[in-house]
């Protein structure tokens, strides 16, 4: 077939997909001017029925095919509908409607007392909301900071409003006085030296306390010191 030809072969192909097949008078109006050219190069793919209707094979097969698919859906469902009818008898409790689909029906429960529900539903709602006030009422007590002795209060407050800054806080009142011991601890009970504990961690940006890192050095350098001023004042003895 040439450009022309297979171009009226598409439209003789919707032509039986609307009338399920054509006459040669039809065809000569699907075609129009160009009937007597291509007709006679399709005419030899055509099938013919009796009644000299023509038609394409391939295209009645197809349709064929769909038609008896969709009558065994159709049917399946039918059936399908029909088994749920007779297995599932109507009770007391519900009230069949009728579809208009093939005689199918659809059964709804009953709602014997309406206002009953709607009576139930608002009790559940303003216990709902009494549960959330509730929960906005109660909130976590306040950690107590009684035990915190006046010398180290100073040393101690700025390293919970450290703490705070980090984003970090003790939860229980127990974490918060073993932090406190520790740093009575590390400063061998002296005020000063715990404020130098906590400004130590400030500046390094630490999580916790440590022991101060200048105590090794400090203590070695006195004792230099005490070496020096002892080997002195024990030559000018002598002399």
């Amino acid at each position: 077939m040439n450009r022309l030809e297979r171009g009226c072969y598409f439209d003789l192909i919707q032509a039986q997909r609307k009338f399920h097949g054509f006459t040669v008078e039809q065809a000569r109006k699907i075609l129009g001017t160009d009937f007597e050219s291509c007709w006679p190069a399709i005419e030899m793919i055509l099938m013919r029925r009796e009644d000299g209707i023509y038609y394409i094979e391939w295209l009645k097969l197809s349709e064929d095919k769909r038609a008896k698919n969709s009558e065994r859906q159709r049917k399946r469902i039918q059936d399908y509908w029909d088994n749920k009818k007779q297995e599932k008898p109507v009770s007391g409790n519900t009230v069949v409607l009728p579809r208009n689909n093939h005689g199918i029906t659809v059964d709804i429960p009953k709602i014997e007392n309406e206002n009953e529900n709607i009576e139930i539903e608002i009790k559940k709602g303003v216990q709902g909301e009494e549960k959330e006030k509730e929960k906005g009422k109660k909130k976590k007590p306040e950690l107590n900071l009684d035990f915190i002795s006046p010398e180290y209060g100073a040393a101690f407050n700025s390293w919970l409003l450290y703490k705070a800054g980090r984003g970090e806080k003790y939860k229980t009142q127990d974490s918060l006085k073993a932090a406190y011991d520790r740093l009575v601890e590390l400063s061998c009970k002296d005020p000063p030296t715990a404020l130098a504990i906590v400004k130590q961690s400030m500046a390094n940006n630490w999580a916790g306390l440590f022991s101060l890192k200048s105590d090794t050095r400090s203590s070695r350098t006195g004792l230099k010191k005490f070496r020096n001023s002892d080997v002195t004042e024990y030559t000018d003895r002598i002399d």
